[in-house]
């Protein structure tokens, strides 16, 4: 399913999207699994969760980029291309985000940023 959303061919990699991150538990595993091949990637979490626990822990400011990015959750996916969910650069599609979120409330949810990076995980 997440290969069928569009590109937002309208970000420009400012970051504005990128604040509190609610993920599914299967996504937080995919994440975690993802930090055991990318150790540095983790520690640059834990750093940067230090200096600022609103902004996403895996927002790369220094590369404009996601540090996550292969692994990134829905929520992330689908930024600018729901109708709901609007880019400051203007959405590039207007897609109706349901399909995407189906069954994600029967599933429990972790908030990246809450998440402990340097210890345990």
């Amino acid at each position: 399913m997440k290969n069928s959303i569009p590109t937002h061919k309208n970000c420009k990699n400012c970051g504005a999207c990128c604040g509190i991150i609610p993920v599914r538990e299967s996504e937080y595993k995919e994440v975690k699994k993802y930090l055991k091949k990318f150790p540095f990637i983790r520690k640059l979490a834990s750093e940067r969760q230090e200096t600022d626990a609103i902004v996403c822990p895996f927002r790369n400011n220094e590369k404009s980029r996601c540090d996550i990015y292969r692994v990134r959750p829905m929520a992330c996916r689908l930024m600018g291309v729901v109708g709901a969910m609007q880019c400051k650069h203007g959405n590039s599609a207007g897609l109706d985000g349901r399909g995407y979120l189906k069954g994600h409330g029967r599933e429990p949810t972790v908030i990246l940023n809450a998440v402990d990076w340097g210890g345990n995980i």
